[in-house]
């Protein structure tokens, strides 16, 4: 997690070295962190390419971690898998990527992969307040 540290610091390039170190260990934490450095560079199409690459390799659709009955056999790795979903469907939401149905589906996905996790459902919520809020604004103008 020291990579965690050093991109939350702002030292990019010193966190760059320390993902090319924790590259020769495979996991998917590394493509979350990965992404969420290209993120915070504002690289967000960078970070949705290595997200998308590193869902569709390590929590394919079909895989148990993804599972809507929200049993799987590996609680941590539900847990991974619902951050990569979910910071997915943020930076998606965030580069207009989507349509709204889609959006949804993509937050939903998250929720689906870990329905124990909070923020999931805070997210999605605050998705939708922003889309109903930004829905009244003309209204109030007429």
């Amino acid at each position: 997690m020291h990579v965690v540290c050093v991109y939350r610091s702002g030292n990019f390039s010193r966190a760059n070295n320390c993902l090319l170190k924790a590259n020769q260990n495979v996991s998917p934490k590394v493509f979350i962190q990965t992404a969420k450095i290209f993120a915070r560079k504002g690289e967000k199409e960078q970070a949705i390419s290595i997200l998308e690459q590193g869902i569709s390799t390590y929590f394919p659709v079909d895989s148990d971690f993804r599972k809507k009955d929200g049993r799987s056999r590996n609680p941590d790795m539900s847990k991974l898998c619902s951050k990569a979903l979910l910071l997915f469907a943020v930076l998606g939401d965030q580069q207009k990527r989507v349509d709204f149905e889609m959006n949804v589906q993509n937050y939903k996905s998250a929720i689906e992969a870990c329905s124990t996790s909070e923020k999931n459902y805070f997210t999605l919520g605050s998705y939708y307040d922003r889309i109903w809020s930004n829905a009244e604004e003309p209204n109030k103008h007429t």
